[in-house]
């Protein structure tokens, strides 16, 4: 997630204002890099998203001082994204690092801006504001970033601080992916299984949601194993819902150990019954800190 700091360059010769263009990026420092680096993983700039080597970036910068990160490895922590979920935790870290993040905002940081417009849309670690976080959301995105710009669409989808436009969401999207943020290409094709803005698609949205999957990107992972179990857009495929769901909880996804404990306890999604297989993946969700698979493995005497 790369900050852009807009420069409006004056003709020497000529009164007209020339294009804005973005200014180089001031050197970081080694937390600044960490947590770049983490972003990167996070959205998939480089290469494939990942979430596990994402939150062990933020959690190095954080250590060493950064507080976005130690906001983002809050939140990460809250919902279980990237390792071990501890909601109380999370929160608690979280709310510990906003004020700080909102100085370096205000201060012009990119990140911090997208960060901090994200949360206090959502009312995580602030109070909710959603005009207050759409605001930030725009700094950031002007600055060039593209989960900015993602965030921001994921405003208009839902209509949270600005009038719901799933049009203008459909083009901020298609804008962030263009910028190489991959977490959008799920949005995108929820906009398609709604028709929101968009005329109602089940391929596109079966189709974006392979492409954010083969990316990366768990919750991809999870609506896709979810459209091959219900045959949206194709026919049910149930062996590729398995595979996908596999896929998503090999990664650390905890929704997705848990549809594969509840297949295999009631012996759907095409897979025999099987105590054992189901126990096993709901001791791993357990594992992660995820309350519902502690009350099912107590439920199965797996404890």
């Amino acid at each position: 997630m790369r900050s852009r700091l807009v420069l409006v360059a004056i003709a020497l010769l000529s009164p007209t204002v020339a294009p804005a263009a973005p200014a180089p990026l001031p050197k970081p420092d080694e937390a600044e890099k960490l947590y770049r680096q983490g972003m990167d993983a996070f959205e998939g700039q480089n290469g494939s998203i990942d979430e596990e080597e994402a939150r062990k970036l933020f959690a190095r910068s954080a250590a060493k001082g950064h507080p976005v990160a130690a906001a983002v490895v809050g939140w990460m922590t809250w919902h279980g994204l990237g390792g071990a979920k501890d909601e109380e935790a999370g929160k608690a870290a979280l709310e510990k690092a906003m004020p700080a993040v909102l100085e370096k905002a205000k201060a012009g940081n990119a990140y911090a801006q997208e960060i901090y417009g994200s949360f206090l849309s959502n009312g995580a670690g602030v109070e909710r504001d959603e005009k207050g976080g759409v605001e930030w959301l725009k700094k950031a995105a002007d600055n060039g970033r593209a989960g900015a710009i993602a965030s921001l669409g994921v405003q208009y989808a839902f209509g949270k601080g600005v009038g719901k436009d799933g049009k203008k969401a459909a083009e901020l999207y298609q804008k962030a992916i263009d910028k190489g943020d991959g977490t959008a290409m799920v949005w995108l094709g929820m906009l398609y299984a709604q028709g929101n803005g968009v005329e109602k698609d089940d391929k596109k949205a079966l189709a974006w949601y392979r492409k954010g999957a083969e990316k990366g990107h768990t919750m991809a992972m999870t609506y896709l194993a979810s459209a091959y179990a219900s045959g949206v857009g194709g026919d049910v495929d149930e062996n590729k819902a398995i595979e996908w769901y596999k896929k998503a909880a090999g990664k650390g996804n905890l929704s997705a150990m848990t549809v594969l404990g509840g297949a295999y306890e009631t012996g759907s999604l095409g897979v025999t019954m099987d105590r054992a297989e189901a126990l096993k993946w709901y001791k791993k969700a357990a594992a992660l800190g995820d309350p519902d698979a502690k009350e099912k493995v107590r439920e199965l005497g797996g404890d």
